[in-house]
């Protein structure tokens, strides 16, 4: 009986253990890194909503594969399946697990409408994923509201 009830004690103390309370003002409210998967690469960056750099929160951000051929650029976007995120309280998205090759950045979504982002030449921007690294998309316009 005696081994039951320090067993019972044990148990306890170690679940107890694992639960505790992060203070709102903690360290862990600011967005991670994105933490790379071996042979996969990163982005990240922040929604601005003006020149001015305001934050914006929840847009939704979706990664939309390049691919080249004989000449031509197609943009391969599956609303479904495509890699997506939202952004956070500012601005800030991050995508982990991206194999290599090229993407554009979509944002938006049916009800705000979706945006891609472009150079000032009004050319899609087109970022390049690494194996291994993270990507810094920098911050975005979306000024659409």
């Amino acid at each position: 009986m005696n081994n039951r009830l320090f067993l019972f004690f044990l148990m306890s103390c170690f679940l107890i253990s694992g639960c505790h309370v992060i203070p709102s003002n903690s360290i862990f409210d600011k967005s991670p890194a994105p933490k790379i998967l071996p042979g996969y690469g990163g982005l990240s960056g922040r929604i601005i909503a003006d020149t001015e750099q305001n934050p914006f929160p929840g847009i939704s951000v979706h990664l939309a594969e390049v691919v080249r051929s004989d000449k031509k650029i197609v943009y391969i976007f599956d609303a479904a399946n495509s890699p997506s995120t939202v952004s956070g309280e500012n601005g800030d998205f991050s995508f982990n697990g991206i194999p290599s090759g090229e993407f554009v950045i979509i944002l938006g979504d049916d009800f705000s409408g979706r945006k891609i982002v472009s150079t000032e030449e009004e050319k899609a921007q087109v970022w390049i994923i690494h194996p291994n690294q993270v990507t810094d998309a920098g911050f975005l316009l979306f000024a659409d509201r």
